[in-house]
C-alpha cells in the first residue's frame, strides 16, 4: 500500500513530538512505516501490545536514543528484547506494561544484549526479580524502579551497588514486595551515587514499607542528595536510618512531606547523625 501524506504526518507527529503526541498515562500504536525515518532519535511513549510487527519497525530504527515502551508481555517479550540488541546508539530505556494483567516479569529471565551505550533506565512494572542482563550495563548512570514488586531486597541492591557508573538511584513506591523490609547499602558499593531517592510505601500494603536504611562504613562515598518520601499519615521508625555520619560527600538530606508533625523522634534522628557528619549536610 503506498504511503500517504496522512501517514508521512503521523509518523512525524509521534516521533518527533512524543510527549505532544501521547495522552497521559497511555501508550499509542506505533506508526505504519515508521521504521522508514532512519535518523529518528526519539520513540514514545509506544504501545506495542497489539502485535510484533510493530517491534519490527523499531527494530529499524538504530540510531534511537531514546525509547519509551509499553504493553510488553510475555508473548511480544522476545521479539522486542530481540529489537532492543539492534538498538546499538540506545542510551535511555522505560518499559512498562499495559496493565491489563499484563507485567515485565518475562524480562527477568530473558537472555539478550541489551545496548552498551545505555545511561538510563527505568522499569515501571510488576517485575518480581531483578533481571541479570542489568549488572553488564557498565555505563548505566540512571536507574528508577516503581510498582516492580522486587522480592530479593538484598541481591537487587547487591546488583545496583556493583554497577560502576551509577549515579543516580530512584526506588519508589513498591520497588519492594518484602516484610520487614532492610535496605543495606554495603561496603564499597555504589562508587559513583551521588543522588538517592527513596520511597516508602503505605503501611496499610503491608509489603514495601522500609523498616531500615543502613550506610556501611565506605558505601557510597560520592553521595551528596539523599532524599526520602513517606505519606503524611505514616508513623516513621525512629531509627529508620543509620551510617548517615559516615557518608563523608554528603550535602544535603531531604524529607518529601511538608511537615514533620507526629515523626518529631525520626527527624531529630536523622538531625543528631548529619550533626556528627564532618560535611555538615543540611536537613530540609
Amino acid at each position: 500500500m503506498e504511503e500517504t501524506w496522512c501517514d508521512r504526518c503521523t509518523k512525524c507527529w509521534y516521533v518527533a513530538m512524543p510527549g505532544l503526541a501521547t495522552p497521559f498515562g497511555t501508550g499509542t500504536p506505533v506508526p505504519r512505516g515508521a521504521g522508514n525515518l532512519k535518523a529518528s532519535r526519539t520513540l514514545g511513549r509506544v504501545d506495542i501490545g497489539s502485535g510484533n510487527a510493530q517491534i519490527k519497525e523499531i527494530k529499524k530504527l538504530t540510531q534511537l536514543r531514546k525509547l519509551k515502551v509499553t504493553g510488553i508481555n510475555k508473548k511480544n517479550c522476545h521479539e522486542f528484547c530481540s529489537a532492543l540488541e539492534a538498538l546499538s546508539c540506545l542510551e535511555s530505556l522505560s518499559m512498562s506494561s499495559s496493565g491489563n494483567q499484563d507485567d515485565l516479569s518475562c524480562l527477568s529471565d530473558a537472555v539478550f544484549s541489551c545496548p552498551n551505550n545505555l545511561r538510563t533506565l527505568m522499569l515501571s512494572s510488576y517485575l518480581g526479580k531483578m533481571p541479570a542482563w542489568i549488572m553488564h550495563l557498565r555505563n548505566l548512570v540512571k536507574v528508577r524502579l516503581m510498582c516492580t514488586h522486587l522480592t530479593d531486597s538484598d541481591g537487587t541492591m547487591q546488583l545496583l551497588g556493583n554497577l560502576p557508573s551509577l549515579a543516580i538511584l530512584y526506588l519508589g513506591s513498591y520497588t519492594f514486595d518484602v516484610e520487614g523490609l532492610c535496605l543495606d547499602f554495603l561496603p564499597e558499593a555504589f562508587p559513583c551515587l551521588v543522588a538517592l531517592d527513596l520511597c516508602s510505601a503505605h503501611r496499610r500494603a503491608g509489603q514495601g514499607e522500609i523498616k531500615s536504611v543502613e550506610f556501611k562504613q565506605g558505601t557510597a562515598p560520592k553521595l551528596e542528595m539523599l532524599e526520602f518520601r513517606y505519606r503524611y499519615d505514616v508513623i516513621i521508625n525512629d531509627g529508620l536510618f543509620s551510617g548517615l555520619a559516615s557518608l563523608r560527600s554528603l550535602k544535603k538530606f531531604q524529607l518529601g512531606i511538608r511537615s514533620f508533625e507526629g515523626n518529631e523522634p525520626f527527624v531529630e534522628h536523622v538531625r543528631a547523625q548529619l550533626a556528627l557528619n564532618q560535611k555538615r549536610p543540611v536537613l530540609i
